[in-house]
């Protein structure tokens, strides 16, 4: 029914007002496709930012290099908006009246840092703190991540080797059928 539509719209608007406002917390934000995690997070940023927050003092996580690479020019079309007193409506919510002196003046200054804010995938997250020690690492100085289709493409060309190995042994050792038939 149309109330509960306005009921569930409500709840939703009132989350989304805690995590732009509530900046002192850790929240976990869950929620399908297509409604509005990338908007809310630039938001969340933006007010972070307005703050007095440091740009190189946030971390953006997520889950793939688009949503990433999304995420960072949301949050630079929210500045760049904010900046110029035009609200983006993900914000309107909180900022009815738009930013204040205040927030105005520590926005620009953050912006003019903006490249030093980290917005990445997990796995571009740890390399960023793993690098600067490639000894203790083991790895690669020069290492970085793989996208998802050459990710996939490794993983089956090391399975395969690994497989026609495994199976390739003249005694049958490798072939797990006969290892179990004899023990």
């Amino acid at each position: 029914s149309d109330l509960d539509c306005m009921t569930t719209r409500l709840a939703d608007e009132s989350n989304r007002s805690r995590a732009l406002t509530d900046l002192g917390s850790t929240l976990l934000v869950e929620a399908g496709a297509g409604t509005g995690k990338t908007a809310l997070l630039a938001g969340r940023i933006a007010m972070l930012l307005a703050s007095g927050a440091e740009p190189k003092t946030i971390a953006a996580i997520t889950f793939t290099e688009m949503a990433a690479s999304e995420l960072s020019i949301r949050i630079n079309v929210y500045l760049g908006r904010l900046l110029t007193g035009d609200t983006p409506p993900e914000m309107a919510v909180v900022l009815p009246k738009g930013l204040s002196e205040k927030q105005r003046m520590t926005l620009e200054r953050a912006r003019q840092n903006l490249d030093e804010l980290t917005s990445t995938t997990i796995h571009g997250f740890c390399l960023r703190l793993i690098n600067p020690y490639p000894v203790q690492s083991g790895l690669d100085p020069g290492a970085t991540p793989m996208d998802e289709s050459s990710a996939e493409l490794s993983y089956k060309t090391v399975f395969e080797e690994w497989l026609r190995e495994r199976l390739n042994v003249e005694d049958g050792s490798g072939d797990p059928q006969i290892g179990r038939e004899n023990v």
